[in-house]
């Protein structure tokens, strides 16, 4: 009886769909698969939000986007991890797994392609304009979780060369002289093929690599370089990868002058990047391309051409990077036992806890300070050469303060022994970033009519009050620890 029975229970709708899930749910953390559902379903939601309220010339091209992130969301972060399971089963010589995941994909496509394809038609767009954008979404999420992770360096740094260009095109080729053509919704009909066929090619090429690769993990695909999260953003907190970047991305600092004497130095170079005492060559060259982003800046938010929300994306960008980058690297000392701490512990000429305490206070508070003081120096600058109003320059230098509050909050709480990682990071640094963002975009671009300014005033007023809480309260903690370089 089994032996008739298992041919047909196997080859059924039902065990085939039951299979499907099982190798989804195993191929992912329950946190990454939650966050790529929540991030779907909000894409997903303002999609239709746009179908619902924009006008008929804009709204189709807005779902279509939106709704291409919502997809995109779903491979990249979810079901691109079945590359994992399809690594160790062609490591392991087990073609009926491959086989699975290959009917995996299938179902995934239909029910995360295919039927929002058919929701949007509903909603008036083209059907092969949907399926085309969703197919594309898709092949987009796929090959961005299998780029080298070099590659996310060259996206970040994309941006900055492209606006540079396009800066000094404007300004010295005549208006009018080159005309391009108008990208229109079915120009993405001409992307799927490229896109899928490069997809594809990326995921069988890394089934096929050699287990005993020895490539540097910067030249490994992100998805296998760093399999726990798939995102390869833990070069922030200044592990082992991290000494494989150029200097100028990420400098190792120096340990000269470090010793008995100078307590404070020797802790920050015992403490590394972004911490470490930089020589006068990487500090050049840090304020080098700190220049070239304000050139940028200038060239966007200035002229004929402005756009003010360059100015958002640019401060908003680099302020989260410099809030992630200050508290992973603390929170990766502190959650490691035997690591660096067990070094800073016993350097000599620390005093006692007290002389401890305000030694590590004064190595971890350096680099942020200056950090955050020339970004608000920035913001002000930029807003006083775009002509903004003195109430709107208000506003931006309270968005500025509040960061600097998120920073050290997040800086303080890893000292503090209170964990800073994953949701806590997203839970602190989110809101505060958001309202930043809105901030410094109502500011650059109203006139500051009306009651919003003093809405927003008062949101960073209570802002203020829940971060000066949190602060108050990592800071009792910190000092009641019998020692200020406990792990744990």
């Amino acid at each position: 009886m089994n032996a008739r029975a298992h041919p047909y229970e196997t080859d059924s709708i039902g065990w085939r769909m039951r299979h499907a899930g099982a190798l989804l749910g195993n191929s992912a953390s329950r946190s990454m698969r939650v966050l790529a559902i929540a991030l779907a379903l909000i894409f997903g939601g303002l999609g239709w939000l746009a179908l619902a309220t924009i006008d008929k010339p804009e709204r189709l091209s807005v779902a279509l986007f939106l709704s291409g992130l919502a997809v995109a969301a779903l491979w990249g972060l979810w079901f691109s991890r079945l590359l994992l399971l399809h690594i160790e089963a062609h490591q392991s010589r087990m073609p009926g797994v491959g086989m699975a995941i290959a009917g995996t994909v299938s179902l995934a496509f239909i029910a995360t392609v295919l039927l929002p394809s058919l929701l949007l038609a509903s909603g008036g767009v083209n059907p092969g304009v949907a399926v085309c954008a969703m197919t594309l979404a898709a092949g987009v999420g796929v090959l961005t979780a299998t780029l080298p992770r070099i590659a996310y360096m060259a996206l970040c740094l994309a941006p900055l060369g492209v606006g540079l260009l396009h800066g000094l095109f404007v300004r010295v080729v005549p208006a009018g002289a080159v005309t391009l053509p108008a990208l229109q919704m079915q120009h993405v009909v001409w992307l799927v093929g490229p896109v899928l066929a490069l997809a594809g090619w990326r995921w069988f090429a890394i089934v096929r690599r050699p287990p005993a690769d020895t490539t540097s993990v910067w030249w490994q695909p992100a998805l296998v370089a760093n399999p726990r999260t798939g995102g390869g953003f833990d070069w922030l907190s200044g592990d082992a990868s991290s000494a494989q970047l150029p200097d100028w991305m990420w400098p190792a600092g120096q340990t000269a002058g470090a010793g008995p004497d100078r307590p404070v130095r020797a802790m920050r170079a015992l403490m590394g990047t972004p911490f470490a005492p930089l020589s006068g060559a990487q500090i050049v060259v840090q304020l080098g391309i700190g220049a070239l982003v304000v050139a940028y800046l200038l060239m966007n938010t200035t002229g004929e051409n402005a756009n003010p929300g360059t100015l958002v994306g640019g401060a908003i960008g680099g302020i989260a990077v410099m809030v992630v980058m200050y508290a992973q690297r603390l929170e990766a000392m502190y959650s490691k036992p035997g690591g660096e701490l067990d070094e800073l512990a016993l350097l000599p000429g620390l005093g006692e806890v007290p002389e401890r305490r305000a030694t590590l206070l004064s190595a971890v508070t350096r680099a942020p300070a200056i950090a955050m003081a020339l970004m608000l120096v920035v913001l002000v600058g930029l807003g006083l050469m775009t002509g903004v109003a003195p109430r709107m320059m208000g506003l931006m230098a309270m968005a500025g303060v509040g960061v600097a509050l998120t920073t050290a909050l997040a800086c303080l709480r890893p000292v503090a022994g209170l964990r800073m990682n994953g949701w806590r990071m997203l839970v602190l640094a989110g809101p505060m970033l958001l309202l930043a963002m809105g901030t410094i975009l109502y500011a650059a671009m109203a006139k500051g009519i009306g009651a919003t300014p003093l809405v927003l005033a008062l949101a960073w007023v209570l802002a203020y009050g829940l971060l000066g809480a949190a602060i108050a309260s990592a800071w009792r903690r910190l000092h009641a620890r019998p020692h200020p370089l406990l792990v744990g």
